[in-house]
């Protein structure tokens, strides 16, 4: 768990490079919650509506769009609430950076254009994100929206060896752990739970408005548990079987 050998992109809270135990089964979801199934559990639960639109003007969660596109904008308790109702619960850190590696060592488990939905390759023309960002971060964000990046139905992408879709980029997926950027250097090495409190928590896997550096397996990003976003989604985990 962590710095994948060999990856020099890694940021100091990806360090020490750690073996993690996870000494029980668990199940992950095979893609991350669509905006169908979201509408499902709002119809089931009287959940209140997700934000229509961001602060840029632009619609979010429009199930009649595409119902297969990821669900955005959602919180982490938002998010634990409907893993809840499914049945199981958000994975931990360990158990999601564990499902995303099936079983490989890499920084990711194939090639970023194949697998993952990023910045270059989400919108109505491809890009050069890492170009666009090294040239002028305060105008990275203006272009990716020009072009029309956004999420991407889900499982159009090649999934990894453990037939799991989109785990790196499309949304960042929340995670159960609260965020500690020195945490692996002191957590426990069997069943990891992160930090027992914190003003963060810890989402996974990168997201549609992303430059490559950022859409790794153990690239660590966190937000509250009250913050939204257009890049954050949820896929849920459960350890007794779906």
């Amino acid at each position: 768990m962590g710095c994948s050998s060999g990856d020099l992109e890694c940021y100091d809270d990806e360090h020490p490079s750690r073996e993690v135990t996870i000494t029980a089964g668990f199940w992950l979801a095979q893609t991350v919650v669509t905006e169908g199934t979201w509408q499902k559990y709002r119809h089931a639960t009287g959940a209140p509506p997700l934000p229509a639109m961001d602060y840029h003007g632009h619609k979010l969660n429009d199930v009649r769009v595409n119902a297969a596109v990821p669900v955005i904008g959602l919180t982490w308790h938002e998010a634990q609430r409907f893993c809840n109702w499914a049945g199981g619960q958000l994975p931990t850190e360990a158990e999601w950076e564990y499902s995303a590696r099936a079983g490989t060592e890499g920084v990711r488990y194939g090639e970023l254009g194949l697998i993952a939905w990023f910045g270059d390759n989400s919108g109505n023309h491809r890009l050069d994100s890492k170009q666009l960002w090294d040239a002028d971060r305060q105008k990275y964000l203006k272009t990716l929206l020009e072009n029309d990046n956004r999420p991407r139905p889900v499982g159009r992408k090649r999934p990894n060896s453990w037939a799991l879709y989109d785990m790196l980029g499309n949304v960042w997926q929340w995670t159960a752990d609260w965020y500690e950027p020195g945490y692996y250097a002191q957590g426990a090495s069997a069943d990891p739970l992160g930090p027992s409190d914190g003003k963060w928590k810890i989402l996974r896997g990168g997201s549609w408005g992303e430059v490559p550096r950022s859409v790794r397996v153990s690239i660590r990003g966190s937000d509250s548990p009250e913050g939204r976003s257009s890049t954050f989604g949820v896929r849920c985990a459960s350890r007794q079987n779906p």
